[in-house]
């Protein structure tokens, strides 16, 4: 388990270094109107900016993304509470209200993994222990790792009072019937979207509280069945979860039906090393009775064209400028070729892109 563990964990860190620059893509993807899902992949987005930098860093970053009017957002969106950030910088989440709205909106957006931390990239695949969730019904249960993520979700605080968490900050809010409170994240964010909804909608006062609205973009599945029946029985009509993904990323198969990755050439033909490893973390997970489920079934919202000419620019990942020349990567080239295709089509900027909504600038 802890070699399967490394493996997956190298093969996340090596694509962020080989291919960081590919946040800047040029892929000509037409934009439309912006609609609700644009606005909260929007607001995962923004969360991902300056991920390794200090409080002060990544809620001046937010506040920059939030007040550029040609985002989704349309500058309406005010950050309200955090960023709340655990230690390590693993988890953030942060809190905006829709200042132009006349039925007042809340969203809590749920930043996706920190590739520079480690700790959190183990969080990821921390999935081999199926634990209790308290904060459901008897029996549902979700992965050691997303159960760590939502706890140190839930006790980081607003950088600005260190005793003011989610839950003091969301009790502060005055009881207006019908007022929104949307829940979104994309990829580990998208995983921890259940969590977090379902802590909320079963606290009595939240739930009377809040019309509680989940958006879940290119979310690994990390609950077990009794989880899904439960939540999905408990929310508040058919629009309330909300699922959409790239058909050709990754990161949704996991670990509900990783196998599909080998057998489907998930997003390209998968070098036989990463083959071998996703067998074995199958095998162990059937193993150990570890069966794991998505909520629904997610909205496709289509792929990133394969390009076989694709090039490369080699960044300096320390100044952030090219080195060289591009690089063209051939599908012979395989590890190359799968690493450079899987940043592509789970990066956030091309999630926005095939959503119609602009892009962040980077």
């Amino acid at each position: 388990m802890k070699r399967t563990i490394l493996v997956l964990a190298i093969t996340l860190i090596s694509t962020a270094v080989l291919f960081n620059s590919c946040k800047k893509d040029s892929t000509n993807i037409e934009l439309t109107t912006t609609d609700p899902a644009a606005v909260m992949m929007t607001l995962s987005a923004i969360g991902y900016p300056k991920d390794g930098g200090s409080p002060t860093e990544i809620a001046n970053t937010i506040d920059f993304f939030l007040n550029q009017d040609k985002l989704a957002t349309n500058g309406e969106w005010k950050r309200v509470w955090g960023p709340g950030i655990s230690s390590d910088n693993e988890n953030m989440m942060y809190v905006v209200k829709n200042e132009k709205s006349i039925i007042p909106e809340y969203a809590i957006a749920i930043r996706g993994t920190n590739l520079k931390s480690i700790f959190d990239i183990i969080e990821d695949l921390d999935v081999f222990d199926l634990v209790p969730f308290s904060y459901g019904q008897t029996g549902d249960k979700v992965s050691a790792g997303a159960l760590d993520g939502f706890t140190f979700l839930k006790e980081t605080t607003d950088p600005k009072d260190n005793t003011l968490t989610l839950e003091k900050f969301l009790s502060s809010i005055p009881q207006i019937n019908n007022t929104k409170l949307y829940v979104t994240g994309h990829s580990q964010g998208g995983s921890l979207v259940p969590l977090i909804s379902y802590w909320l909608i079963n606290q009595d006062d939240f739930k009377e509280k809040f019309k509680i609205i989940s958006y879940v973009f290119a979310g690994p599945s990390v609950v077990n069945e009794s989880f899904k029946t439960n939540f999905l029985g408990s929310i508040q009509g058919d629009t309330t979860y909300n699922s959409f993904e790239n058909t050709l990323d990754v990161m949704p198969y996991y670990w509900s039906s990783i196998l599909d990755i080998n057998s489907k050439n998930i997003p390209v033909h998968v070098p036989n090393y990463l083959r071998k490893h996703i067998d074995s973390s199958n095998a162990e997970l059937v193993d150990k009775g570890i069966k794991y489920y998505k909520i629904a079934t997610a909205k496709p919202i289509g792929n990133i064209p394969i390009d076989s000419s694709a090039r490369i620019p080699i960044i300096d990942t320390i100044l952030n400028i090219p080195i060289d020349d591009t690089l063209t990567i051939y599908p012979s080239d395989t590890t190359l070729w799968y690493l450079y295709w899987m940043e592509k089509e789970h990066n956030y900027n091309n999630y926005l892109k095939l959503l119609g909504a602009e892009p962040l600038a980077q």
